[in-house]
């Protein structure tokens, strides 16, 4: 009688794990390659849940122009060099100090105060240690420029709607995102170490604007860059990023950023400036106080809202 082939249980028991681990490894690959790239409302609704939920930030940052001045035109010789910021905002209420000094705020002739709490601005300019008071919203460019926003694309700037410019609520980065124009690029590429989408903005057959958005962080803009003429005209880009909770929600923002602004045709030198981010908390329990500064002892005050001058 024909001796049985026997196989040993081990063997068995290896060639089964074996199956099962190729087997698990096959199917995570076919539900890789079947992943579907985001379109451009799955990131919006993505981007909103986090970055919509900011109702108000305090943020302390310097954005340093590292572009040697001397090798500037006489048109951008003149730019300040360093802009030192602690800044306050809730809808339009802002508190700011900011200073253009080297040494930042370790220069008090060189510190400047605004604050509006939504019915008066008040001003304190260190350089002539004078003040005042006005009623309404001052829109200084100081007053109104928050480096953090511009660098997450989360500013609003009005819109050219024909030859008139028309006020839009909307962020910089809602803006690109709802363009009819906007188109998701079918590859992901990588920034930082970041897989990210590439929203690309086309227009008459030619690339006008592109943003980098790292999916597993949010919709957190890693890099964005405006074209002219087929060159790059503006550049903005994360090399460092941290996170922080707000009410619940992980909200990533840039530690250490770039700002480029290209030399092209129509600009003769290439300007950059570093940002770096000293502090980020949003959604914090604000109250008036937070929306208003004393002023140093013996400073003249013009106060056009009781129409006095006072010291």
């Amino acid at each position: 009688m024909p001796k049985e082939n026997k196989i040993p249980r081990i063997y068995l028991k290896n060639r089964t794990i074996t199956f099962y681990l190729s087997l698990c490894f096959l199917l995570v690959n076919i539900c890789i390659g079947e992943q579907t790239f985001l379109g451009t409302e799955d990131i919006l609704e993505g981007w909103n849940s986090t970055y919509g939920s900011i109702e108000n930030m305090e943020v302390k940052y310097c954005e340093k122009l590292v572009t040697d001045l001397s090798s500037l035109d006489g048109r951008f010789s003149a730019l300040t060099r360093y802009q030192h910021v602690e800044r306050i905002e809730e809808g339009d209420k802002y508190h700011i100090r900011y200073s253009i000094a080297e040494d930042g705020f370790e220069n008090p002739d060189e510190l400047m105060e605004h604050a509006f709490n939504g019915k008066a601005t008040k001003e304190y300019f260190g350089r002539d240690k004078s003040g005042t008071i006005a009623a309404g919203l001052g829109m200084r460019d100081v007053q109104t420029m928050n480096s953090l926003r511009l660098y997450m694309l989360m500013s609003v700037s009005p819109v050219m709607s024909g030859k008139k410019t028309q006020a839009d609520t909307r962020t910089r980065f809602e803006q690109l995102l709802e363009s009819p124009y906007a188109k998701v690029s079918e590859s992901l590429d990588k920034i930082a170490g970041q897989s990210c989408h590439v929203v690309e903005i086309e227009r008459a057959g030619e690339i006008t604007m592109k943003i980098w958005i790292a999916h597993h962080k949010g919709m957190f803009p890693m890099k964005y860059q405006s074209f002219r003429n087929g060159e790059i005209s503006i550049e903005i880009e994360v090399e460092e990023f941290a996170s922080v909770l707000g009410k619940g929600t992980e909200i990533w923002y840039p530690t250490k950023a770039s700002r480029t602004f290209h030399k092209n045709k129509s600009r003769a030198n290439t300007r950059r400036y570093e940002l770096s981010i000293y502090k980020f908390a949003p959604n914090l329990e604000l109250d008036d106080e937070s929306f208003t500064f004393d002023f140093p002892d013996g400073t003249p005050v013009a106060d056009s809202v009781v129409g006095l001058s006072y010291v």
